[in-house]
């Protein structure tokens, strides 16, 4: 039986400020912010390889300063904050940084944009100014009030041509300084009407863009040389050298541009609902962060090389591919492929155009249900969905797949907050669907629906009740299931006569079919019971809840077999692979959990610890046999054998007297650890309750006192407790003895 299940993998997801992302140059990682805290992260895997600062909830850190702009070279990352303030952080020590240096700029203005040149920290403010400081002494080197009537939102520096300092601003204007002659105004000009979002230096000259859909060339004199439309508002830009540049912006491709034209473009990457917003270039190629959190990287031929999931939002629905992918409906409109199960990049499905809130797998086919009143039909192997199912009149809220297939078809149920249930027959030949019958089948939204077999279906509703339907016929099979007081949230097969439901009533109820009834009720869960699943070949149901808990129970005997705590909020989504090797939560934060089966593992572990417990218990036996007392000792409070050792000091003072017995426990004192000492005291303190126990107690406490003195006693017996509770008293009755052995000495001498 599979009872046993360890944390394999967490995959929180990867949020940041995205308006606040830079490259840090020189490196193939790119630098992300959330409030407070930096991370660096590989461009190529996605994967955190530095998080500065701590990391908090949402309102935990209100009033913390924010990061508001961020640069970096190689080992240096430069940041600043909503106060004004910049930090420099030294990257080179391994796995760590270090904070080589702040310093506060202006009061009551938020730097903007910030850029490194060579030795100098330049920063761009809210209030139009640009200031640059020493990247070393911290201190302000360059002044420039006013450079413009608004916020600089650009800035780009030319080491070549006597060190050019070019800046651009939200009102459209641009301007160049020659940070060699005290930052001397070399040109200022306004071809834009909108804001200018990003500045590029190429060998010869200066890209800038705009949001008003435009790109112009400049020389490094600031002359223009040509203007391009893109058609789009343009939020970024790099240089890809000779001369080449790339641009993004709200309409989602990316464009190939010279100061000849447009070289070529990207599709579109991103959905409607969001925008691309940075783009940064890197020799293994271009890439590209969107509003909507997510990462693309892209060759040179413009195509999606791999895309990563920043920010999953809410995970509604998840299920393991029959080949191993994880499948992943969240917080939008995109079914997200996943080839393995702790991976960032996936493939993204394209075709609803509302959040998807339901899935179900059979094999490699998914059925997807969506709050724009469809559901599709899809398979992992391709990006197109099979099949658009429409005819429900709102939120398709529950789907499932048949078992098994039938020449080649097999059945798709969907369920509604419009009250029905249609049945679907869908044929993988031809991918051809066809509607069975529609019923209403519920006073309340239908939440859940399950196929017992090919032959019966069942549902669960907001109503409180379960109903089990004909599939041929489209009619009920028998009465309704009722028992549970709150709606029904999931439901899950066990085998072909019994089912598992669990509700918001904090129980998972084992149904009978043929009975009728109820036959088992679950309890234990502290709130709604979200997502049941049974684990194939065992007697286990994995449970989660709105509290964050996977509970394992063992539904035969009732029993809650274990409880995982590894989320902090409500988890919608669970699934177990085929083989019961492994199942995956995800909760409404965007976490999700990878958890193996463990059995094997854990069984032979303690197969391992019982030999050695028997090897020491021979041991210890073998010692006492012996009479080497001390080493007895000090292998009993080793094993934590606390009537062992009760028995041990017993016997020493039994067979030999007192001082010796008070030796031996000093010498043991001597080359014990704090820990083990301190485990003494705590069972001398429980001796010392009990007067039939209290020679061995007392003997341990004048040991304590022979072997230490008063700063060692502190320590060790800090947490003991109060060692000389029952002393008083045990003196009492030994005095009470003494006199009433007088007494017996003084009748006998007078018979």
């Amino acid at each position: 039986m599979k009872k046993a299940f360890l944390l394999d993998k967490k995959v929180v997801p990867l949020l940041y400020d995205s308006s606040c992302v830079a490259a840090l140059e020189g490196t193939e990682n790119l630098l992300i912010s959330v409030r407070n805290v930096f991370k660096v992260v590989n461009c190529r895997s996605l994967k955190e390889e530095l998080v500065v600062g701590e990391e908090s909830g949402e309102g935990d850190n209100d009033n913390v300063p924010s990061i508001t702009a961020m640069c970096g070279h190689g080992p240096t990352v430069v940041t600043a904050n909503s106060t004004g303030a910049i930090e420099v952080f030294d990257l080179s020590f391994s796995g760590s940084a270090k904070s080589v240096k702040s310093w506060k700029t202006v009061d009551n203005c938020v730097i903007s944009c910030l850029i490194l040149g060579g030795d100098k920290v330049i920063a761009g403010f809210t209030d139009g100014s640009i200031r640059i400081y020493d990247l070393n002494g911290g201190f302000c080197t360059h002044n420039l009030k006013g450079a413009h009537g608004a916020a600089v939102s650009a800035l780009a520096i030319s080491p070549k041509h006597s060190g050019f300092l070019y800046s651009a601003a939200v009102d459209g204007t641009m301007s160049c300084f020659d940070v060699s002659k005290k930052a001397a105004l070399k040109a200022s000009v306004s071809h834009h009407s909108s804001s200018v979002t990003s500045l590029c230096l190429g060998e010869d000259v200066l890209l800038s863009c705009s949001r008003d859909g435009t790109v112009t060339f400049y020389d490094l004199t600031m002359k223009s040389l040509r203007s391009i439309p893109t058609l789009q508002s343009v939020e970024s830009c790099c240089s890809l050298g000779n001369g080449e540049f790339a641009v993004i912006g709200d309409k989602g491709s990316v464009l190939k541009i010279s100061i000849n034209g447009l070289i070529g473009s990207s599709p579109q990457i991103p959905n409607s609902e969001a925008s691309l917003n940075r783009i940064f270039y890197y020799p293994f190629g271009l890439v590209v962060t969107s509003t909507d959190h997510m990462i693309y990287t892209i060759n040179g031929d413009l195509a999606v090389q791999s895309t990563f999931v920043g920010n999953l939002g809410e995970i509604t629905d998840m299920a393991i591919s029959q080949s191993g992918s994880l499948v992943v409906a969240s917080g939008d409109s995109n079914l997200k492929i996943f080839e393995s199960l702790d991976s960032l990049s996936c493939r993204l499905l394209r075709g609803h155009s509302a959040n998807i809130v339901c899935l179900s797998s059979h094999g490699d086919f998914i059925v997807t249900g969506s709050r724009d009143c469809s559901f599709r039909i899809w398979t992992i192997h391709r990006e197109n969905a099979l099949f658009i199912g429409l005819g429900h009149t709102d939120v398709v809220s529950a789907v499932a797949l048949t078992p098994s297939k039938v020449d080649g078809e097999f059945y798709v149920a969907t369920g509604s907050s419009d009250l029905t249930i249609k049945l679907w027959r869908f044929s993988a030949i031809n991918n051809s669907c066809q509607n069975m019958w529609t019923i209403k089948a519920h006073e309340k939204d239908i939440n859940a629906l399950c196929f017992l077999s090919n032959h019966t279906l069942l549902s669960g509703s907001q109503d409180k009740s379960i109903r089990t339907w004909s599939v041929e016929k489209g009619a009920p099979l028998q009465p309704p299931f009722k028992g549970h007081r709150r709606g029904i949230w999931s439901l899950c097969r066990i085998d072909s006569n019994s089912f598992a439901s669990g509700s918001s009533d904090k129980t998972i109820k084992i149904w009978s079919l043929s009975k009728g009834e109820c036959i088992k009720s679950l309890e234990g869960h502290e709130n709604s019971v979200l997502r049941i699943q049974s684990v194939p070949g065992t007697n286990i149901l994995l449970a989660t809840d709105s509290d964050g808990l996977i509970r394992l129970w063992d539904y035969q005997k009732s029993v809650c077999l274990a409880s995982f705590d590894e989320h902090l909020d409500r988890l919608w989504s669970l699934s177990v692979s085929s083989d019961a090797k492994y199942f995956v939560a995800g909760d409404s934060l965007g976490v999700r959990t990878v958890w193996r089966d463990a059995t094997t593992e854990i069984a032979a572990d303690e197969s391992k610890r019982e030999a050695e417990l028997i090897l020491e218990e021979q041991a210890l036996s073998n010692l006492i046999l012996r009479k080497e007392y001390s080493e007895a000792l000090g292998k009993c409070l080793a094993m934590d054998l606390p009537g062992k050792t009760l028995y041990l000091i017993q016997k020493i003072a039994q067979e030999s007297d007192l001082c010796r017995c008070l030796m031996i426990l000093s010498n043991l004192l001597k080359d014990s650890s704090d820990e083990s000492i301190e485990r003494l005291v705590k069972w001398a303190q429980d001796w010392n309750s009990n007067f039939k126990r209290s020679l061995p107690a007392m003997l341990v406490i004048k040991s304590l006192f022979m072997t230490f003195d008063h700063s060692k006693l502190k320590v060790v017996c800090m947490s003991s407790g109060e060692l000389t509770q029952f002393i008083e008293r045990h003196y009492r009755k030994l005095q009470e003895l003494i006199t009433a052995s007088h007494m017996v000495d003084l009748a006998l001498l007078h018979l």
